[in-house]
């Protein structure tokens, strides 16, 4: 599961709401994508080595708050609902509080140290009786997260129709595929369905000098 989303729940909290909220992402973003560790882990698998291997590996972790969430094992060292999240926070991912069966978000005097930043995060509320809007809106949010939307500031923007490889790189490639493929057709076939007619018409290969020279 490198770079997908960790489903962080306690057992004797909200299991239900964990499996809700996997079975619906899983439909929405792919079974690959999300980690729960009773749908997960398989027999045999070490179960502290992999939930260690996929909360360092995730891109989003989603705390599943119930009413029963936090209780005296929180503030246990060993933990694993703790260890999940603070790692996630340590490492700087995206985590996303998730409040089920009427829970509300606890205050930070409640909750150890490494977790009390966590009442600072928007949270998202699934209702019991209405889930629809809510899972919906997660689904939304991890999707984002999941492709790289909610970090604008490296999302590079191309003008339309603008290429994605410069000149000197057309250049460069079409004359290595042209020395693979003696077929000349075949060149000129492989140089449009890559790069579109447009394109190739602007750099068409010179067959008696083997360089791409402009129209």
């Amino acid at each position: 599961m490198l770079g997908g989303v960790f489903i962080s729940y306690r057992r004797d909290d909200a299991p239900s709401a964990a499996w809700l909220i996997r079975n619906h992402l899983t439909q929405a973003l792919g079974a690959e994508t999300i980690f729960l560790d009773s749908a997960s882990l398989q027999p045999g698998d070490e179960w502290e080595p992999a939930l260690d291997q996929s909360v360092r590996s995730c891109v989003a972790l989603l705390a599943i708050v119930g009413r029963a969430w936090v209780s005296p094992r929180l503030h246990e060292p060993r933990d694993f609902v703790r260890f999940e999240i603070q790692t996630a926070l340590d490492r700087g991912v995206r985590v996303i509080p998730v409040l089920v069966d009427a829970a509300a978000m606890p205050e930070p005097e409640k909750l150890p140290d490494g977790l009390k930043v966590l009442p600072g995060r928007q949270w998202i509320k699934i209702l019991s009786d209405d889930p629809t809007s809510g899972l919906r809106e997660l689904s939304a949010i991890v999707g984002r997260t999941l492709r790289g939307l909610d970090k604008p500031e490296e999302t590079v923007r191309r003008p339309a129709g603008d290429p994605k490889l410069g000149k000197e790189e057309i250049t460069d490639l079409s004359i290595f595929v042209s020395s693979l493929i003696r077929n000349p057709n075949n060149f000129d076939n492989l140089v449009v369905s890559a790069f579109g007619e447009d394109l190739y018409n602007i750099y068409v290969p010179d067959r008696a000098t083997g360089k791409v020279i402009p129209a």
